[in-house]
């Protein structure tokens, strides 16, 4: 019997412990339980203990503590699940987001509730499938307005980080800065100062769902999280705290005429829209040691921006802090720990191309940016 009790006191406080550990998201009970579920890790005492923690806000809140529940269930049948009642076009969006992810459960749906969801799978794809033509990007980067306008000027004079990637994000992306006064930050030669980057998910999945790739969009940059805590997941640095626009109606104050009749930014409003959480940028304490993969030496997120970090047989990288007090001098403050807190500015994530590899500044150099 004591040998009974001990096993289970050890088991409870690994799963707690495991839950603790969690390196998906920052807060989050029900998105990192549904983070460990798509990834099999999640353990049966562990979703025991924290389930009825969980809030509910939502159809697809509903259904993915479903799909975790049948999960641990003995029956090989899958649960049925009547979804009769309306639901938004925004809960469309994030039951069709899922729709694959679903394993334990099958949905019967209103014929209202049908035709909504096929509407919202439409938009999704079309909305996956946004290109940026070369001239869109090259106005983005040159002529994007200096946020006056925007949230009551709030961004006015902060930093405008520009990542540049490929449509298949198995390639690096490549980061480039303008500071306060709307100039590229440069290097002593004065080429344009640049960082690669990776904005691909571990899972494979799209911009739409929980952990998949950072879509494609504006982002605004808002300070930095308050300890560098979970270094095994984030690395040695803090991570900067990435946000969404919070509604379509305010892009025209964010990017440049030419991009207002285009759909490439609207992959983040798609992902604000169905519920996702807690992008960053920051590095990572994984190391890649496949030096066969596309990315190396980068390491592939649950939907955040990494850069590298880490010793490898090449060189040691410590891009998170390079970055943090590149954009500090940018800021035209010095690159302290205290300072970090007044990172502030807007990110555009872009697609360019579907070439099959890395983003370098001759990309830029093709389309007039240099």
């Amino acid at each position: 019997m004591k040998v009974l009790i001990i096993v289970l006191l050890v088991t409870l406080s690994l799963s707690v412990q495991s839950f603790i550990d969690m390196p998906n998201h920052d807060n989050e009970t029900l998105g990192s339980l549904w983070d460990s579920h798509i990834e099999g890790s999640l353990d049966p005492l562990e979703f025991q203990i924290l389930k009825d923690k969980v809030e509910i806000d939502s159809y697809q809140d509903m259904l993915r503590l479903s799909d975790i529940e049948a999960s641990f269930t003995y029956s090989k049948q899958k649960k049925r699940l009547k979804l009769n009642n309306s639901f938004s076009f925004n809960e469309a969006l994030g039951i069709a987001s899922d729709l694959n992810l679903y394993q334990s459960i099958n949905i019967e749906l209103s014929e209202e509730n049908k035709n909504l969801l096929i509407k919202a799978q439409k938009e999704i794809e079309t909305i996956e499938k946004a290109q940026l033509r070369p001239e869109e990007v090259r106005e983005i980067l040159l002529k994007t307005p200096d946020y006056a306008y925007y949230n009551n000027g709030e961004y006015k004079d902060t930093l405008k980080l520009f990542l540049i990637c490929r449509k298949d994000r198995s390639y690096p992306c490549l980061f480039v800065l303008k500071d306060i006064f709307d100039q590229f930050v440069r290097n002593e030669d004065g080429q344009l100062w640049s960082m690669p980057a990776l904005a691909q998910s571990k899972y494979g999945l799209a911009y739409n769902i929980t952990n998949g790739q950072t879509p494609m969009g504006v982002h605004t940059m808002d300070s930095v999280m308050p300890e560098a805590n979970r270094v095994g997941a984030f690395g040695k640095f803090r991570r900067v705290i990435l946000n969404w626009v919070p509604s379509d109606s305010s892009i025209k104050h964010l990017i440049p005429a030419m991009s207002l009749s285009s759909l490439w930014w609207k992959q983040a409003s798609l992902a604000r829209d169905v519920g996702r959480k807690y992008l960053r940028i920051h590095g990572t304490g994984a190391l890649n040691k496949d030096p066969s993969s596309k990315y190396y030496p980068h390491v592939r997120t649950s939907g955040c921006v990494s850069v590298r970090e880490g010793m490898y047989p090449e060189a040691e990288y410590i891009d998170q802090r390079i970055l943090l007090d590149k954009m500090m001098d940018a800021m035209n403050i010095a690159p302290t720990y205290n300072n970090e807190v007044e990172i502030k500015g807007m990110l555009y994530v872009l697609e360019i191309d579907s070439k099959e590899q890395k983003v370098s500044l001759a990309d830029l150099k093709s389309i007039g940016v240099k």
